[in-house]
C-alpha cells in the first residue's frame, strides 16, 4: 500500500484551513469512508483540488460527495465545514432540483458543461439570497476512463451582474426626457422602473404637497395593487427623513420583501426640499446592503435631477429671469442660451470651465467654434430639435486646446418674452463617468485573469526549475555528453521560451517584481539580434541604426527585451509578403510637453529615442483607438496581451510611446525612455561561465522549500557544485537543525518565502539569533513577490527568480557569500 493510501496526513499534506480539517476529520462518518480505502482516482482528485488556487470542488461517485479547497470557502460561506464530505443534495438542498439535471447529465454523458452568470437562490446567513455564478462541470474519470465524479470550478459574479443591471436601469431612468411637469416625471419614472422588477418588484411614486401636508399618488408599477391602505399608513413626518424601512402590515404578502420610503429632494434656492417620494417593495432574496442602498438613492437622485430639469424648462418658458439666473449661474453643468442658427447668446461659468473660453469668447465664436459642423450626431440632433423642439443625446465638443470632450447634451426650444425662438442647452461632461465605467470593466476582467495568470505562472515556474536543473545535472554526469548535446540544448531552449511566457503572464498579472538597472539600449539590441533575425524571416529587410554613444536608461532588462520582441513580431506579421523594418536608437532632448498614445505626458528632459518603422499593412483609426486595450487583437491566433505589456513597461519605465500609421502606409512606433545618470550595468557572462567554480564553494547550505520536487532538484545542483546541502520542507525543521549541537553550523540559508507556517522575515531573524554568521539567499515567493523583493532589498541580498539554472544559482550564492555587506 502506498504512503498516501495509508496516511491521511500525507494525503492532505497541504497548507490552509480546509486541508487541516481534512486531516482532523473522521472520514468514517462520511459516505467516502476512511481515506486509506479510497480509490487511486479519488486520492489523486482530492490532492489536485486541495493544491489548486482556483475555487474548485470534486463531487465523487453517484452520490456526488464533496471535497473542496480553500478558494471555494467564499462560495460556501456558513455551509462550511459541515459541507465537507457531504453529498451535493444535502449541502445545496435549496437548489438541488435545479442543479440535479445538470450534474446527472454531465455524469451520464461524460461531456463538460459551462454556464455564465447563472442565477441561483442560495441560503446564506439564514435567508435565501439571489446569487450569480460563472461555473463549469467537467467529468472526472478514473484510470480506466470511467466517469467517477464531477470536477466543478466556479467564480461568483453576483456583484458585477447586479452592478451592470442597476447601471442599465439608472441609465434608462436618466434618459427619460419626455416630461414637462413633476407629475409627468413621476409617471414616466414609474414606467421606466417597471423594467427594474428584479430589484424593485413594486413601486409607488407620490407628489408631496408640503403646504397641505398631503401625499398624492401619481403612478404605480403594479396597478392592481390597492394603494390607499398602503400610503395611509405612512406617517407624514417620515416623508422628510432619508431612506428608511417602513412597516406596512397591510401590504405583507407571502414571500414579499420589506418596504422602504425614499424622499425625492429638489435643490432649491431656499435649501433642499422634499417634492416627491417613492414607496418601494424590495426583492425578498436581495440583502439590503450598501450597494442596494446606493442604488435606491441613485434612483431618487435621478428622479430629482429629472424634476430639476423640468423645473428649469418651466423657468425658461415663463422667462422668470431671477430664478432662471440662479439655476443658470450656479449649475454644475455647462449651460448655454442659443439661437436655432447656432449663435451663443449666454454661457454660464460651468461652460467657461468646460470649454476653456470666456462667456464673451463663446458668444463670439458660436456653435461652430466648439463643435465641428460634420461632428457625428450633430445633423441628427439639429433635425430633431427643429422637428420636436427638444433633444437628448451625446455629442463631442472641442476644448480651446483642441481636445474632444464627450458630453451628454439636453436641449429645449422656447419663445422668449418678445416671441424670439431660443434654445436652452445643458452640457454634462461624460469623461469621468466613462473613465469610471472603463475602470470597472477593466478591473473585473483583470482581477479574474490576473489571479489565473499568477497561479499558472508560479506552478509552471516550479516545473521549469525541475526540468532545467535536471537537464544541467545530466549534462555534467553523462559519460558521453556529445551524444545528447543537441537534445539537451533543445530542452534548455524550450525552458527559456516557456520562462519568457511565464514572465509575460506575471507582468500581465502585476505579480513580477521590477528589477531596474542602468541599461545600454544599443548593446541590449545587439545581444538580441541573433534571436530577432530568425523571428523576422528572410522576406523582410532588417536594418539597424544604433547610436554608439546613447545614454543609459533605468529599466528592467527582461521587460525591455519583451517590448522589443513584441514590436518585432507585430511588424513581421504586418508584412506577410515581405517588406522593410528599420530600428533606430539615438539620444533625444525633449523641449516641450507632449501627450503620448497612452494619454501620458512626455515632459521636457533627456531621453533615449527608439523608433520601430515598418512598410506593412498599417493600422486603421479604429484599430489605433483600441491598440492598447486588453484582449484586443487583429490576429486570428493573437492573445491581445502584447501591446498591453508594451504599455505597462512604458508606464513602469516612466517613458512615452507615440504611434503613426494609416492603412497601406506602414506603422511607426516612437518610444522614449528617460536617460539615467548612472552607468549601464554590463551584461552577465554567458551560460556555463562559472561552472568551473565548484571547487571554490566550501560552504554548508540549509535549503528550505515546501515543494519536494523543486527542493530535490536544487539539492542536486548544489551537490554538483561541491556544496554540502541539507534540504528541509518547513521552517520548523530548519529551526530544529540549527539548534542541534552535534551539527556543524550552516553558512548559507536558501529559502522561498514566506513558508506556510512562518513569515520569511521572522524565520531569518530566528535563524540568525542561533547562527549569527548565516547568510541568506531569497527565492521569489509564490504569494507575494513584491514583499520578497522588499525583504531582499532591506537585507542587501539578491532575489533569485524562478526558473533558475546552475549558472544563476551559483552566481547568486557567490554574490551572497563574497559580499562584505552586513545584514
Amino acid at each position: 500500500m502506498s504512503p498516501l493510501a495509508s496516511s491521511p496526513d500525507l494525503l492532505f499534506d497541504f497548507p490552509g484551513e480546509v486541508a487541516a480539517r481534512c486531516r482532523a476529520m473522521n472520514w468514517e462518518d462520511t459516505p467516502l469512508g476512511p481515506p486509506q480505502h479510497w480509490p487511486a482516482a479519488l486520492r489523486s482528485g482530492a490532492r489536485m483540488i486541495l493544491n489548486s488556487r482556483m475555487p474548485m470542488t470534486l463531487a465523487w461517485g453517484p452520490e456526488l460527495v464533496q471535497i473542496y479547497n480553500e478558494g471555494y470557502l467564499p462560495i460556501l460561506q456558513e455551509k462550511h465545514p459541515e459541507a465537507l464530505g457531504q453529498p451535493v443534495r444535502r449541502v445545496y438542498s435549496e437548489i438541488w432540483e435545479e442543479v440535479r439535471p445538470l450534474l446527472e447529465g454531465v455524469y451520464r454523458s461524460g461531456e463538460a458543461l459551462w454556464l455564465e452568470n447563472h442565477p441561483f437562490e442560495l441560503r446564506r446567513k439564514g435567508r435565501l439570497e439571489q446569487c450569480h455564478f460563472t461555473f463549469s462541470y467537467s467529468p472526472f474519470r478514473d484510470e480506466h476512463g470511467e466517469v467517477v465524479g464531477i470536477l466543478a470550478s466556479a467564480v461568483e459574479t453576483t456583484a458585477s451582474v447586479r452592478a451592470i443591471r442597476r447601471a442599465r436601469q439608472l441609465g434608462r431612468l436618466g434618459t427619460f426626457t419626455e416630461a414637462t411637469s413633476v407629475e409627468a416625471v413621476l409617471s414616466g419614472g414609474a414606467r421606466c422602473l417597471e423594467e427594474a422588477f428584479e430589484d424593485l418588484p413594486r413601486v409607488l411614486l407620490f407628489e408631496v404637497d408640503a403646504a397641505r401636508d398631503h401625499l398624492r399618488l401619481i403612478e404605480t408599477t403594479e396597478p392592481r395593487m390597492g394603494p390607499r391602505p398602503l400610503f395611509d399608513q405612512i406617517p407624514w413626518r417620515s416623508t422628510r427623513e432619508g431612506l428608511h424601512l417602513v412597516e406596512l402590515p397591510g401590504a405583507r404578502q407571502a414571500g414579499a420583501g420589506p418596504w422602504v420610503w425614499l424622499p425625492i429632494v429638489e435643490l432649491h434656492a431656499g435649501g433642499p426640499r422634499v417634492v416627491a417620494g417613492m414607496l418601494a417593495s424590495l426583492h425578498p432574496h436581495l440583502p439590503l446592503d450598501e450597494d442596494y442602498r446606493t442604488f435606491l438613492q441613485e434612483v431618487g437622485a435621478t428622479l430629482a435631477r429629472n424634476i430639476q430639469r423640468v423645473r428649469y424648462l418651466e423657468l425658461t418658458r415663463a422667462n422668470a429671469q431671477r430664478r432662471y439666473e440662479a439655476v443658470f449661474r450656479n449649475s454644475l453643468d455647462a449651460m448655454m442660451l442659443t439661437t436655432p442658427q447656432g449663435e451663443i447668446l449666454e454661457a454660464n461659468p460651468a461652460a467657461e470651465a468646460l470649454l476653456g473660453y470666456s462667456a464673451d469668447e463663446l458668444c463670439e465664436i458660436g456653435r461652430r467654434g466648439i463643435i465641428d459642423p460634420d461632428a457625428p450626431g450633430l445633423h441628427a440632433a439639429l433635425v430633431q430639435v427643429q422637428r420636436t423642439g427638444t433633444y437628448r443625446g451625446e455629442l463631442c465638443y472641442r476644448h480651446r486646446e483642441g481636445t474632444l470632450i464627450p458630453c451628454d447634451v439636453s436641449c429645449a426650444t422656447f419663445q422668449d418674452a418678445r416671441g424670439n425662438l431660443r434654445a436652452s442647452v445643458t452640457i454634462r461632461d461624460l469623461r469621468a463617468r466613462q473613465d469610471l465605467e472603463s475602470r470597472l470593466r477593466h478591473a473585473q476582467k483583470m482581477e479574474a485573469v490576473g489571479k489565473l495568470a499568477g497561479g499558472v505562472a508560479h506552478d509552471f515556474n516550479n516545473l521549469l526549475t525541475v526540468i532545467q536543473n535536471s537537464t544541467q545535472v545530466l549534462e555534467e554526469q553523462l559519460a558521453d555528453p556529445m551524444a545528447s548535446t543537441q537534445s539537451l540544448q533543445a530542452i534548455t531552449e524550450a525552458c527559456a521560451r516557456a520562462s519568457a511566457l511565464t514572465e509575460r503572464l506575471l507582468a500581465f498579472s502585476r505579480r513580477q517584481p521590477m528589477q531596474k538597472t542602468a541599461l545600454d539600449l544599443p548593446t541590449l539590441i545587439e545581444a538580441l539580434t541573433p534571436i530577432m533575425r530568425p523571428l523576422i524571416g528572410n522576406d523582410v529587410i532588417f536594418s539597424r541604426h544604433l547610436g554608439p554613444t546613447c545614454w543609459p536608461i533605468l529599466a528592467d532588462r527582461q521587460r525591455i527585451e519583451q517590448v522589443l520582441l513584441n514590436l518585432l513580431v507585430n511588424a513581421r506579421d504586418a508584412m506577410p509578403e515581405g517588406g522593410e523594418l528599420t530600428l533606430k536608437a539615438s539620444n533625444h532632448v525633449e523641449r516641450r510637453r507632449r501627450i503620448d498614445a497612452l494619454g501620458q505626458a512626455l515632459r521636457p528632459g533627456r531621453y533615449v529615442h527608439l523608433r520601430f518603422s515598418d512598410t506593412g499593412q498599417g493600422l486603421s483609426d479604429q484599430t489605433l483607438a483600441r491598440l492598447f486595450e486588453p484582449y484586443f487583437t487583429t490576429k486570428k491566433e493573437g492573445t491581445g496581451l502584447g501591446m498591453v505589456t508594451v504599455a505597462e513597461v512604458i508606464r513602469e519605465s516612466e517613458g512615452a510611446i507615440f504611434v503613426e500609421s494609416a492603412p497601406g502606409q506602414g506603422c511607426t512606433f516612437d518610444l522614449y525612455f528617460p536617460a539615467a545618470e548612472e552607468r549601464a550595468t554590463p551584461s552577465s557572462d554567458g551560460p556555463g561561465a562559472i561552472r568551473g567554480r565548484r571547487s571554490l564553494l566550501p560552504w554548508r547550505v540549509l535549503l528550505v522549500d515546501a515543494q519536494t520536487t523543486v527542493r530535490l532538484a536544487t539539492e542536486r545542483l548544489l551537490i554538483l557544485a561541491g556544496l554540502e546541502v541539507t534540504g528541509v520542507e518547513s521552517a520548523a525543521r530548519a529551526l530544529e537543525l540549527v539548534e542541534r549541537p552535534d551539527l556543524s553550523p550552516f553558512d548559507l540559508l536558501i529559502t522561498e518565502g514566506p513558508p506556510p507556517e512562518l513569515p520569511t522575515a521572522e524565520l531569518i531573524q530566528r535563524l540568525k539569533a542561533r547562527a549569527p554568521g548565516l547568510r541568506v539567499l531569497l527565492v521569489d515567493a509564490s504569494t507575494s513577490p513584491d514583499d520578497a523583493a522588499e525583504l531582499a532589498t532591506q537585507r542587501d541580498a539578491p532575489l533569485l527568480q524562478k526558473p533558475y539554472g546552475y549558472d544563476e544559482l551559483i552566481a547568486a550564492i557567490l554574490q551572497v557569500m563574497n559580499s562584505s555587506a552586513s545584514d
